[in-house]
């Protein structure tokens, strides 16, 4: 059988948590989700083959033309509540494709929206199949069992039509042994085109070498607090794999890629060992570093570690659970300071309990911490989050907002907010001054110049600041 993977466009993006111009210079990632499972389907007789439209900026016509070519038995749609609408236009536009192909297309939605939602999801009329969680393991059964409904009904994670009812396989249990999957093949995507605004190399990719987030942060939305890593060597082939393949940048971007100590000083001492000639970043809580990390980390290539710091405010960091102090923030900036490694922090605004002074007090913290980077966004009570539950059971919310929105989804939908003591008109007026007052400082301006290493990084940065002074400069009296 012939299996298309598809990555849906971006028209109908329902209002995100950043101002539109940060994210419309961030770059294109590749979708590891889809790369994964079809990595692994390409170990079974079947072919296969991944459309990501979000890189190639593709709109629905030139789609289904696209489709009609490849003449798929089934599509494989990749699901994020965000993209609801445009995954749903998606699975709609390949059964209209079933007319000019005269057959029919199998129409499997997965990933984060379907696991939250499969109920929902699967009541949609284009969709013949939902997976709900990991779904490598779950592929693979439903391929060799396609058509007997006995064996169908017993698979992880499966929901499906029966005329007019629902049949739902077994809960999908996590997959524990992560290195049992084979390492993602990029060959199967256009790997030379990724890019991230913040790299110096044209050549990149990210990587994600774990599963699992073991804290307790009240926004997350990560499914499963049981950790899972790929071990040391594992990772190292991935890395060789890059390499070949002329990638010599990768973000690793695990939740937090610093959990186990042990694995990661391995995997850097392999990394040195082995004279791999390799630029990276990742992502860290600032609890979980130390000097002979930091230490490791520059000597095998961390060009830049992402650190969650949420807020500037010790009441506000123990309200959302965040469990890292104020002062473990300041020493693991220093700390990756001293060994020359880039720093991006990010911060929310418009957490529960949050006054405006407070938003102030979070902005005065990072312009004092002085990362080279800085992100910020609106706190979002996103979907199978306790802040969401608490949301709705102390009435901030007054009903299930995004299980309606899931069940009958529309463009006008207005993302949820926790306005108690700030409104979301407010937030987004501190949004642009927390954006304005740091990255329009001349400090910043003249470190950012110095660090230039390249003329695609001048062209790429350039462009991002004149288009964050555009959005920013007629709001300053705001």
């Amino acid at each position: 059988m012939k299996i298309l993977l598809i990555n849906p466009p971006t028209e109908n993006i329902i209002a995100t948590t950043q101002p539109p111009f940060i994210v419309a210079e961030k770059g294109a990632y590749p979708p590891l989700g889809l790369l994964s499972i079809a990595t692994v389907i390409k170990k079974t007789p079947h072919s296969v083959k991944i459309i990501d439209c979000q890189l190639n900026k593709m709109g629905y016509s030139e789609l289904k033309q696209k489709i009609i070519e490849y003449n798929p038995d089934i599509v494989g749609i990749t699901l994020i509540t965000f993209m609801l609408l445009d995954g749903l236009k998606t699975s709609a536009l390949v059964k209209e494709s079933e007319l000019a192909l005269n057959k029919k297309i199998i129409v499997i939605g997965g990933g984060p929206h379907a696991t939250i939602f499969p109920n929902e999801t699967i009541a949609k009329d284009s969709f013949d199949y939902i997976f709900s969680g990991e779904a490598e393991h779950s592929i693979v059964l439903f391929l060799n069992n396609l058509g007997n409904f006995d064996q169908l009904k017993n698979i992880a994670g499966i929901f499906f039509k029966d005329g007019t009812n629902t049949i739902k396989g077994p809960p999908n249990s996590y997959i524990d042994d992560l290195n049992s999957l084979p390492i993602p093949d990029r060959r199967l995507l256009d790997y030379q085109r990724y890019r991230n605004l913040l790299s110096s190399k044209r050549l990149m990719t990210t990587a994600i070498t774990s599963r699992g987030c073991p804290y307790q942060c009240i926004f997350c939305n990560r499914l499963g607090k049981k950790f899972r890593a790929t071990s040391a060597e594992y990772v190292i082939r991935e890395i060789e794999d890059c390499l070949s393949l002329g990638i010599n940048e990768i973000f690793f971007h695990d939740d937090t890629f610093t959990v186990d100590h042990q694995r990661v000083n391995e995997i850097c001492r392999q990394i040195i060992a082995k004279k791999l000639k390799l630029k990276f970043s990742l992502r860290a809580r600032v609890d979980t570093i130390d000097e002979t990390m930091v230490s490791s980390l520059k000597k095998a290539g961390c060009q830049r570690i992402s650190f969650g710091v949420e807020s500037g405010v010790t009441r506000i960091i123990k309200r959302i659970k965040k469990g890292i102090t104020l002062e473990q923030v300041v020493n693991a900036f220093y700390l990756t300071k001293k060994y020359k490694i880039t720093t991006l922090a990010d911060f929310m605004i418009g957490h529960p309990s949050e006054k405006v002074e407070d938003v102030y007090s979070t902005l005065n913290f990072a312009k004092k911490l002085n990362p080279d980077y800085a992100q910020f966004s609106i706190t979002t009570p996103y979907p199978a989050t306790q802040l969401y539950c608490q949301a709705l059971e102390q009435g901030v919310i007054d009903h299930d907002l995004w299980r309606e929105f899931a069940i009958n989804p529309s463009k006008d939908f207005h993302v949820p907010r926790w306005e108690v003591d700030i409104n979301r008109d407010e937030l987004k007026i501190l949004l642009n001054k927390c954006y304005r007052q740091f990255y329009l400082r001349p400090s910043f301006a003249i470190k950012t110049l110095l660090s230039i290493r390249s003329a695609d990084e001048l062209k790429r940065k350039t462009k991002a600041g004149l288009s964050l002074v555009k959005n920013t400069i007629g709001r300053k009296n705001q």
